[in-house]
């Protein structure tokens, strides 16, 4: 339990970083005249929303797994190895897209700030 909360940890911390700093880059105004007015922009509307989105679904998805394992260990039972591998399936899909979507905002910030 220890190790998968690391992990999704880890991965959230990486991914809503990475995401803050490509929607910053896309929707940064620097013409705005307060600071109100850039803080509460679409940008940061959808980046909240998005990375919403990004921390319920990969929570989600990693907790039925890690549910199943544990209740299985605090039982005595055995450790069922298909949860196991579904937690090490759950670890990719997450990084993945992870990686993809962080990916993804880099490239267009980097080319809205170009512009």
């Amino acid at each position: 339990m220890r190790w998968f909360s690391v992990t999704a940890s880890l991965i959230l911390c990486w991914t809503v970083v990475g995401m803050a700093v490509g929607f910053g880059a896309m929707y940064a105004d620097f013409k705005a005249e307060n600071r109100a007015a850039a803080l509460g922009g679409i940008g940061a509307l959808l980046f909240l929303f998005w990375s919403m989105a990004v921390v319920f679904l990969i929570i989600a998805a990693g907790s039925w797994p890690m549910y199943r394992l544990t209740k299985q260990w605090v039982a005595g039972g055995q450790v069922d190895g298909v949860y196991v591998f579904c937690l090490i399936v759950w670890f990719f899909c997450a990084v993945l897209p992870g990686l993809y979507l962080v990916r993804f905002c880099w490239q267009k910030g980097c080319r809205k700030l170009l512009q």
